[in-house]
């Protein structure tokens, strides 16, 4: 993720801070969706106020920052097509090689510290440690990138995996359009779109969203991608407000669509296409915008964040648990507040404790790993 858009005198490419800002926000959300550091303590008999609000507080989690995971991937085929163009395919090997080195250290990273949690568990229980991961099928360890984790769910990898596909996908496709002529291009990329956001659309409406992890999610931010590099500018501001309002439109209906008992999908969602898009427009529409030094640190950084931040998330959650059974004022530390003020102590020591780990790993042997 935060390697992509890098100066490289090879490539003499002029790093675009405007897809720095992408990803700096891209990881944000991310960040915001796993810890959800606002949450509203509805309680027995909750007030009509408190009930109102934390739905709201719900649905802007599920809406907004749901739209992190294609933007970055929007933002990698867009680098890719981009480098394509000058690189061509030993530029797809480069990539591919990355990527695929990467995937594999976190994937065993993820092994590891799943057996090391295992192995304290069955210390402190007194059990027989099992190398057995139950309930979890082998293809679904290979596609995640490992199990997932007490306390803090599923492994984050399967990014990854996505994306080594779709930059294969992606090169296949690049090589297919390359030979058709610019106006056939850019039909055939619009009917693509058109056809996979019916898809969806179908499928929500019917009640049958995909699975997260479920390549098809994806699939269309490669004609998306492959249609901004032809038109070699981004959407101007003026029909980036109608991608606004259709991911607000469909985001209403998203909501309609749950209260009713469907299940319109993680990413399988029109509104997350008008969102991610809307998103990446917008930024690729700030002509004289210079990153600050923050943006710099969670693009540049942002695998590292990815990667990482569910370890400690993990390990504050569990510190909290162990001490609310021996210490009485933490377990009544929420009733002081309608705002659960431990998920705020939890989002801040799992974000300091993650850009301080991804500090430090960036003057180690292992900074190729985090950017």
């Amino acid at each position: 993720m935060g390697k992509e858009n890098q100066q490289q005198s090879s490539d003499m490419v002029v790093r675009d801070e405007r897809l720095d800002l992408v990803k700096a926000i891209s990881i944000s959300l991310v960040l915001i969706w796993h810890l959800k550091p606002i949450r509203i303590i509805s309680g027995e008999t909750p007030h009509t106020f408190i009930k109102i609000t934390s739905f709201i507080l719900d649905q802007l989690y599920l809406s907004l920052t749901l739209v992190a995971v294609p933007l970055f991937i929007l933002t990698s085929l867009f680098i890719l097509f981009k480098k394509l163009q000058s690189l061509g395919y030993q530029y797809l090997l480069r990539r591919c090689k990355h990527l695929l080195k990467v995937f594999i250290f976190w994937s065993l990273f993820q092994f590891s510290i799943y057996y090391l949690i295992s192995l304290l568990q069955s210390i402190i229980s007194n059990t027989l440690f099992s190398w057995y991961i139950p309930n979890f099928p082998v293809y679904r360890l290979l596609i995640e990138g490992g199990p997932p984790l007490p306390l803090v769910g599923g492994s984050v990898f399967y990014f990854l995996f996505i994306l080594i596909v779709l930059t294969i996908l992606a090169y296949v496709f690049h090589l297919f359009i390359g030979k058709k002529k610019s106006k056939f291009k850019n039909h055939i990329c619009v009917a693509i779109i058109i056809m996979q956001a019916v898809y969806f659309e179908a499928l929500n409406l019917t009640g049958r969203g995909l699975s997260y992890l479920q390549l098809e999610n994806f699939l269309i931010y490669i004609p998306i991608a492959y249609l901004q590099i032809q038109k070699e500018r981004s959407i101007s501001s003026r029909y980036s407000l109608f991608l606004y309002i259709g991911f607000f439109v469909f985001g209403l209906q998203d909501i309609f669509l749950r209260q009713i008992g469907y299940n319109p999908g993680v990413y399988s969602r029109v509104s997350i296409i008008f969102g991610a898009l809307a998103v990446f427009s917008s930024c690729l529409n700030l002509e004289y915008w210079k990153a600050s030094d923050s943006v710099n640190f969670l693009s540049r950084y942002s695998l590292g964040i990815f990667a990482i931040h569910k370890y400690w998330q993990f390990l504050a959650i569990f510190t909290i648990v162990k001490l609310s059974e021996t210490t009485d004022w933490l377990k009544n530390i929420n009733n002081i507040s309608i705002i659960n003020v431990l998920a705020i102590f939890v989002a801040l020591v799992t974000i300091s404790l993650t850009f301080g780990s991804v500090r430090l790993l960036s003057s180690s042997p292992f900074q190729r790993f985090i950017k």
